[in-house]
């Protein structure tokens, strides 16, 4: 996990952290001609060895050697242990060294969630598929890397949600059998597509592919959220959670599904456990902002919506949340002024429809708010898939405008 890329770290500390019954540790030496791996399995419980061996291969042959360390294990576990548990042995995902190594660091920089993060990704991502045409999960990092600056409003949508989900087609054109090209395809149908019975039907096959797979158990969780489905959303979000208990991602979204189903206080806890792992995690700041200001805190969300400009916060909804928060808390000329600013954008320049409407609700312009959530329709604002259940929204459940604007999108 990320959190312990970057420090020495007791491993069977880690395996006690992560709840696990053994811990495979291992030493990577290189020489000129070859490379060596030793490798133990090592009991967390009692720090029994179980089983130790030694590898050598030359390295243009790092995932045969690789291949031959895993079917060593599995032969000693097949050996030992009872019962129904099994070893799953997969083929290579690419045969290339150098593409791996331009994944892995794709995938590093994606959980950074920041622009420049982001747009290194996709770099990193179009390197493995030329390294390796039929690399299919470096195609399916590439859609997740387009999914998310669609939906942080670093590109217009109709430019980053086609692209996205080209790369899903190919890597399950490649590999249908892999779980994470149809957890990305999902997202797509539900963040840009709107398609509610696609999204869920890839999610749920992204999940009978590989039941470990914790992002497409945390996808699905949102879209679930967003049906106002909460307790099988809570059910998907936790199996999430116990497959990667530190996941900065997960553990937000569990925050999110609190919050969509009104369970203030719980949503907070996620949200602060969040930022007790990581203070820099900026979108956990955001939505603890945004569960304040739902919970009537708005000097509280205020501040956590500061911090998060502070900390440059990519979320293009961010101003709106800010200004909605400011003018419910009595700071109504600050919110004008903000509401000024955004509407009277340049031509070209991206606005926040839907950001705009939250400010036009705080200060009671139900009329203005529901245009400019039309215009966040018409353009596919990827937060108008909460529109059935955010509770900044409820001010205008009653108008049949907002009816008749869910009915378009199927909610």
């Amino acid at each position: 996990m990320l959190k312990y890329a970057n420090a020495p770290t007791d491993v069977l500390s880690v395996g006690r952290e992560q709840g696990v019954d053994a811990i495979l540790v291992g030493h990577i030496k290189a020489f000129p001609d070859r490379v060596r791996i030793t490798a133990q399995l090592v009991r967390v419980a009692d720090e029994s060895i179980l089983w130790a061996d030694a590898f050598d291969e030359c390295p243009q042959r790092i995932f045969a050697l690789e291949d031959e360390m895993v079917k060593r294990i599995a032969n000693w576990m097949s050996a030992h242990i009872s019962g129904e548990s099994k070893m799953r042995l997969l083929r290579p995902d690419t045969e290339s060294p150098q593409a791996h190594q331009f994944y892995l660091e794709g995938r590093y920089f994606w959980n950074k969630r920041t622009e420049e993060g982001l747009r290194r990704s996709i770099e990193c991502f179009q390197k493995a598929t030329t390294e390796d045409k039929q690399y299919a999960l470096a195609y399916a990092g590439l859609a997740d890397s387009y999914v998310w600056l669609g939906t942080y409003g670093l590109g217009p949508t109709f430019q980053t949600y086609p692209v996205a989900k080209a790369a899903a087609l190919k890597a399950l054109q490649l590999d249908d059998s892999l779980a994470e090209p149809h957890a990305s395809l999902g997202i797509v149908y539900f963040y840009y597509e709107w398609d509610w019975s696609k999204a869920e039907h890839e999610f749920q096959r992204a999940i009978a592919l590989n039941p470990n797979c914790a992002s497409a158990h945390s996808r699905y969780a949102l879209t679930l959220g967003a049906m106002c489905r909460y307790e099988e959303a809570v059910s998907q979000v936790r199996h999430a959670q116990e497959l990667d208990p530190l996941s900065l991602q997960i553990n937000t979204v569990a925050g999110r599904i609190h919050y969509f189903a009104r369970h203030y206080d719980q949503s907070i806890d996620a949200y602060r456990k969040v930022i007790d792992l990581d203070p820099s995690y900026v979108r956990a700041h955001t939505r603890l902002g945004i569960t304040y200001a739902a919970a009537g805190a708005f000097k509280e969300a205020v501040h956590e919506f500061e911090e998060s400009q502070r900390r440059s916060c990519l979320d293009s909804n961010l101003a709106g949340h800010l200004g909605h928060a400011q003018a419910r808390s009595g700071d109504t000329r600050t919110a004008r002024r903000l509401l000024e600013e955004l509407t009277q954008q340049p031509p070209g320049q991206y606005v926040h429809a839907s950001s705009v409407a939250l400010i036009c609700i705080a200060l009671g312009k139900p009329d203005q708010a529901l245009e400019w959530l039309a215009k966040a329709y018409q353009v596919r604002c990827s937060d108008m898939v909460y529109a059935k259940t955010e509770p900044l929204l409820d001010p205008l459940r009653s108008d049949p405008r907002f009816t008749a604007l869910l009915n378009q999108m199927a909610l």
